[in-house]
């Protein structure tokens, strides 16, 4: 019996984050919970060879995402995304060929 991997993605759920952002006019407030996913060939390699050097951990995950939240301003959940997704895409293009956002 052949068994092949056919799609895996790793990264990390239910990141909870809230943002505040305050000007003289207003105090704005974003909260989400999101699920970051980045699927990727070389990952597969933790399967094949019990080598898990180009899976980013969980937590460096989550840690990204609230670095990238306080660092950056944007006005909405979907413009955050494209934050995260350029990200991960110009830091670690070996680990990741596409990013799955999900709030």
């Amino acid at each position: 019996m052949v068994v092949k991997l056919v799609q895996h993605e790793h990264g990390k759920g239910r990141v909870r984050m809230l943002k505040v952002t305050r000007t003289p006019e207003k105090h704005s407030v974003i909260q989400l919970e999101a699920e970051v996913l980045l699927e990727g060939a070389l990952a597969a390699s933790a399967y094949y060879e019990g080598d898990n050097g180009h899976v980013l951990p969980t937590d460096s995950v989550k840690n990204t995402v609230w670095v990238l939240a306080k660092k950056h301003e944007f006005a909405s959940l979907e413009d955050f995304g494209v934050i995260l997704a350029q990200h991960f895409r110009h830091q670690a293009p070996r680990h990741c060929t596409s990013i799955i956002f999900k709030v």
